[in-house]
Order: C-alpha cells, then sequence, then structure tokens
C-alpha cells in the first residue's frame, strides 16, 4: 500500500491527543478519543491491504495474521518483559501479581475482557494498571482475526466488488453503531471494551477506503475538508469529559473528524506532513506503548508535579523513538519469513503468559517483602466475603434475597444501605450478637431516586421499595440501621474519579431545574429517614471518613520505595468541611422524627485528624471502606445497640 503522508500525520494527533489527557493535560479532559482515531485509521489499512490482496488474487489470512504479529508483538513483548523485570523490584506483590495477569491477557489479547471484568476506564484504580492502555491492542487483533475471514467470505459467497464489500460494511456498521449507542447506556464498560460496540469505528475506516477512489475533490474543497476533521478531533479531544455515556454517539464527533481527513487526502499538508509530524506518526505505536506506564509510575510514586509530567511525556516520546528505532522497525526485517515469525510471535505470547502466570500463581513473589508490607498489602482483601447461599438484590429479574449474619430465626436488626453498609454490617452483628439481616446496594437510602452514574441498570427505585416492603413486615422491635456515604451524593466522589455522580429523582420531570441540589438532597433524605422510622426504630450512622487514597496500596507502595511504613492521617476538618450537608440533614431527622444518628468519629478519629491507618496497620481496604480490621474500632459504637435490643 502506497505510504499515506495524511493518515501517518494523523496517527501523531492521535497518540498526542491520548498523551495529552493521559498526563492530564488542562484542556484536553476528552483525549482518549485518540483511541477511536486508531481505530478508524486501522481499518482503512486493513480494509485495504485485504482488498487489494482479494482483488490480485493473492490474498492470504495466514500471511495477514503474521503481518500483523510482526507489527504488534515485538515492540509490546520487550514493554512486558521490562515491566515485569523492574516490577520484582518496583511492586508490592499484589501488584506484581496484577502485572502478571494483565501481562499474560496482554499477550494473548484478551485483556479487555480482562479488564471490563475489573474496574471502569476512568475509575481511579485503573490508573495503577501498568497494561491498561493494551485493552484497545486487544480489541484490534480480535479485529484482525475477524475481519480477513469476513471479508473472504463476501469475497467468494456474493462479489469481491467494492460495492457489495460496501454494502456490507454499512449494515455491519450501522449495527455495531446502535448496539454501541443503546450498551452505552446500559452497561458502560462492555460498550468500552468490547469489539461489537467497537468495530463500527473500524468499519468506518474500511468505507472509506472503499468510497475514497470514488472521491474528487479541488485543492482548496480538500483543505476545507481536512480543517473540518481535524476541527473535530480536537473539539472532541477539548471538549469530552470521562463522565459522558462512551463512547455511544459522542464518538461519532471523532470519528468523523478522522473520516474527513482521511476523505481530504492531503500529501503534501503542513498539518499533517511536517517532519515533526511525521516523526511523531512513525512512532506512534511504540509511544503509545511506553506513554502509559509512565503516567503510572508517576502517580505510583507520587511524581504528579509539573516538572515530573513534562520530563515523563517528553520521557515517553523519546522511548516511543527508541522502540521503534531498535525493535518496531527492524522486527519488520528480522521476522520477515512466515516461519521466522510464527516462531517468534508463539514463543514471545508462550514466555511472556507463561511468566505473568506464575507471577499469580505466586502471589506476585511476597518473600521478596518483609511481613509488616505484607500485612499492609493483604488488606485491601480484608473485607466481608460471599455467603454460602445466594443473597442479595438481583438486577435482571428485580427480586430481593436478604443476607444475614448470626442466628437467621431470631432477626433483631436490619442493616440498609449502599457499598458502606456492605463494608460495616460485619460490626454491628459482632457488637450486638444478634441475628442482623442486611440488604445492600449500589443506591443511596432515597425514594424514588436513581444513581446518574448507574440509572440504567441499577433500579434504586426498584431496590428500596423492595427492602421497605420487607422491612415493614418484621416485627416493630427489629431495629433498623441506615448506612450510606452520604457526600458522595453531594459533593461527588474524593478519590480522584473520572465519572458521572449525582441523584436522579425519579417523580420530578427530567427538565426540571434544580435551584439548590444540596437543599433538595437534604429534603428527600429527611423524609425517607423519617418514613422508614414509621414503623420501626431507626438509626443511621454518621459519614465514615473517606481518606480519598486507597490506604493499604499507598501505604504498601511508599514503603517498598523507601523501606518505611508511615500511617496515613486525613485532618478532621477536612472530615466536617466534606460532611457538612449530610450531618445537617442527619441532625435534621433526628430532630423532625428521632432518628438516632451513630458518630463514628470518636473511634476513627482524635482532635485533629482521622486515621487512614494506625499503628502500621491500614483500617480501609480502599479509600472510603472500612476493612474487618478497621470495623473493630467501631465495635464500642454499636455494642451500646444490645441494651437496647
Amino acid at each position: 500500500m502506497r505510504f499515506r503522508q495524511d493518515i501517518n500525520g494523523l496517527r501523531a494527533y492521535a497518540v498526542i491527543a491520548v498523551m495529552l489527557y493521559h498526563f492530564s493535560i488542562d484542556g484536553f479532559s476528552g483525549g482518549f478519543i485518540g483511541v477511536d482515531v486508531f481505530f478508524v485509521i486501522s481499518g482503512f489499512l486493513m480494509t485495504g491491504i485485504i482488498m487489494r490482496g482479494i482483488e490480485q488474487g493473492r490474498f492470504s489470512v495466514t500471511d495477514f495474521y503474521l503481518s500483523r504479529a510482526r507489527r504488534i508483538i515485538p515492540a509490546l513483548a520487550v514493554l512486558c518483559l521490562v515491566l515485569l523485570a523492574l516490577g520484582w523490584a518496583w511492586l508490592t506483590p499484589s501488584d506484581y501479581r496484577k502485572l502478571g495477569e494483565h501481562a499474560a491477557s496482554a499477550m494473548g489479547f484478551f485483556s479487555n475482557f480482562t479488564f471490563m471484568d475489573e474496574e471502569g476506564y476512568f475509575d481511579a484504580p485503573s490508573q495503577t494498571k501498568w497494561l491498561l492502555h493494551t485493552w484497545s491492542l486487544s480489541v484490534e487483533w480480535q479485529f484482525y482475526l475477524l475481519y480477513p475471514l469476513l471479508l473472504a467470505a463476501v469475497a467468494k459467497t456474493l462479489s469481491p466488488s467494492p460495492r457489495t464489500m460496501m454494502i456490507v460494511l454499512i449494515i455491519l456498521a450501522l449495527l455495531s453503531l446502535g448496539a454501541c449507542i443503546d450498551i452505552s447506556r446500559e452497561d458502560g464498560s462492555f460498550a468500552f471494551y468490547m469489539l461489537p460496540t467497537r468495530a463500527w469505528e473500524m468499519l468506518a475506516g474500511g468505507l472509506v477506503f472503499l468510497l475514497n477512489p470514488r472521491v474528487r475533490s479541488s485543492a482548496t474543497a480538500a483543505k476545507t475538508i481536512e480543517l473540518a476533521g481535524l476541527g473535530c478531533i480536537i473539539l472532541a479531544a477539548g471538549l469530552f469529559q470521562p463522565e459522558m455515556n462512551w463512547p455511544g454517539a459522542y464518538a461519532l464527533l471523532p470519528v468523523a473528524g478522522a473520516v474527513l481527513i482521511m476523505v481530504a487526502a492531503r500529501q503534501d499538508s503542513a498539518l499533517t506532513a511536517s517532519p515533526a509530524i511525521s516523526a511523531l506518526g512513525r512512532w506512534s505505536y511504540s509511544i503509545y506503548l511506553w506513554h502509559w506506564p509512565i503516567v503510572v509510575t508517576l502517580g505510583y510514586f507520587s511524581l504528579r508535579t509539573l516538572p515530573y509530567v513534562v520530563g515523563g511525556f517528553l520521557l515517553a516520546i523519546l522511548l516511543g523513538a527508541i522502540s521503534y528505532a531498535l525493535v518496531e522497525n527492524p522486527a519488520r526485517h528480522i521476522f520477515a519469513s512466515r516461519r521466522r515469525a510464527t516462531i517468534a510471535s508463539l514463543a514471545a505470547i508462550l514466555v511472556i503468559a507463561a511468566g505473568g502466570t506464575l507471577i499469580v500463581l505466586k502471589q506476585g513473589f511476597e518473600s521478596r517483602v518483609s511481613d509488616q508490607l505484607l500485612l499492609i498489602d493483604r488488606e485491601a482483601d480484608n473485607r466481608l466475603q460471599g455467603f454460602n447461599t445466594p443473597c442479595g438484590f438481583a438486577r435482571e429479574t428485580q427480586t430481593l434475597v436478604p443476607c444475614t449474619l448470626g442466628d437467621e430465626n431470631n432477626i433483631r436488626w436490619v442493616v440498609w444501605g449502599d457499598s458502606h453498609a456492605g463494608s460495616i454490617v460485619s460490626a454491628v452483628q459482632a457488637a450486638t450478637q444478634a441475628g442482623v439481616r442486611f440488604y445492600t446496594h449500589q443506591c443511596a437510602t432515597l425514594f424514588n431516586t436513581e444513581l446518574k452514574a448507574k440509572a440504567q441498570n441499577n433500579h434504586c427505585v426498584e431496590f428500596n421499595r423492595k427492602v421497605l416492603e420487607q422491612i415493614e413486615q418484621l416485627p416493630g422491635d427489629v431495629g433498623v440501621i441506615i448506612i450510606n456515604r452520604y457526600s458522595v451524593h453531594i459533593k461527588g466522589p474524593n478519590e480522584g474519579l473520572h465519572k458521572r455522580w449525582g441523584i436522579i429523582y425519579t417523580d420530578r420531570a427530567p427538565d426540571a431545574p434544580i435551584e439548590d441540589a444540596a437543599t433538595l438532597y437534604s429534603q428527600r433524605l429527611v423524609g425517607s429517614l423519617c418514613r422508614i422510622g414509621q414503623s420501626h426504630k431507626v438509626y443511621t450512622v454518621a459519614p465514615i471518613p473517606e481518606i480519598g487514597t486507597e490506604v493499604p496500596q499507598t501505604m504498601a507502595r511508599r514503603a517498598m520505595a523507601s523501606g518505611q511504613v508511615v500511617d496515613i492521617t486525613l485532618p478532621l476538618a477536612d472530615y466536617y468541611s466534606r460532611n457538612d450537608v449530610a450531618l445537617a440533614a442527619l441532625n435534621r431527622a433526628s430532630d423532625e422524627c428521632g432518628i438516632r444518628v451513630l458518630d463514628p468519629t470518636p473511634h476513627l478519629c482524635d482532635e485533629t485528624v482521622c486515621y487512614g491507618s494506625l499503628n502500621g496497620r491500614p483500617l480501609y481496604f480502599d479509600d472510603d471502606h472500612l476493612s474487618e480490621f478497621g470495623n473493630r474500632l467501631l465495635l464500642p459504637l454499636f455494642s451500646g445497640l444490645r441494651t437496647q435490643d
């Protein structure tokens, strides 16, 4: 295929957009759209390779796969090997175990499935995953596996003509786009990570290839089209936000931008053919590979100040250039023969996959670290585990089965709330020594509300309605304890998450103005607590301190780097500032309908700070959920309830 300067330049813009976003450069909150641009480019190039082979009667699926392996595997394998080697010295056992798992899935090109089953791409925990960015390579590889088979089948059974191919691709692209828009509302992680909802972007590139010979435009028109395309990409990179239901229909804008630039096909444009842009385009794949581990390194070692960010940005470009010169480009020639390419590809995949699997089986080689660091690291898993019998709220069927701790034939307490309730319920049962029934779901305990982040699939209205129905069937002397992360609904998350937050009030018109969101939330909270209190004695736990950083991971990483264990705290003044609205609402509920407010701060804080850890051991399993060890500090808070039982 003839070298296209415009496409090479488009690669440069795509990788720079991604880097600007990942390095948290102001003004580029939507830089993640660079990956969408890469997908369009990939679809264009792959369609060209396949169609030319079909037209010339010499297309080989095997040769196509090997050419893709020569392009992708060598640089990726080197990156994985370097990270695994450095991880032995740098990483905590849990982080090293996770790196091993991710390296194996990256080399097997199914890391998009791995990451989909973990946190969302924009969630804070994902920002410490060294190979998170390989999800897009896995999506592309899965496309490479299926796409040549599809086009070859169409050519054989229908017609090899571009017209027939265009019709097939248009149908498939529309189906994929429709699925993308629909699923983005229901399941953001699937829509983000999976090929069926991303294929339309690559198919759009394929359609450009099939259409391009038919497009003729003047030099002036081509300039205008190119500028319009670049404008679409810049607009998306500057205005889009991670909180959007991405990709959804929003992705049409950067995809359209990439399509327009390729349709313009200007080979002498200063925008895409300048020496600097051309170099960045050539190095773009290697830059993409190396930039993300540098971003993770800056966060891992708390080096996010401006000099380090600028240095990291430039280092990513330098390492990309080195990788291109020493690995990526030579590999195309060294492994030019089919036999060499096959052996090298399989060897790289098997060696790294085996090494990663061994790291997982050895639990990150825990013997590398001290017993104290290991205790800190393991606290991230010290939480209430699953139950032998299924319980909870089934979203698909909207059925509710209560969970129970203690004597299920002598229920004296009900705990109701969100994940904070789930992390504290064991302390309630241990302190009261009674049967405790609990209902936890990713919902606020507010009637007629949904969470903006999960409004399409959490069914909070139905969950809260069913819980109230079941509670009202219990004897009146059973106490109810409401536990929520109240302030996250008023002021948003404080742990660096990029996602939608807030409350949707389903009994109000969707476009009804909300002049004071905090006041409305407070009114609904008081009303909901008082409604529950009509049939049972109600207690609520005042907000648990939110530390704002994952306590076990942060402590263990700092200890790994410095050899010293340092406790993590939160200023008590920050706690009261963040929770002022929630605390005022709870006190109002106490005054209006006798809700009893249980204050955890005397047990988790002193006169100046709240403890994220105590005497070198974390009290939380993440940034805001108490671990089973931390729960012990709340036993005195709940033990007084035994006398009221």
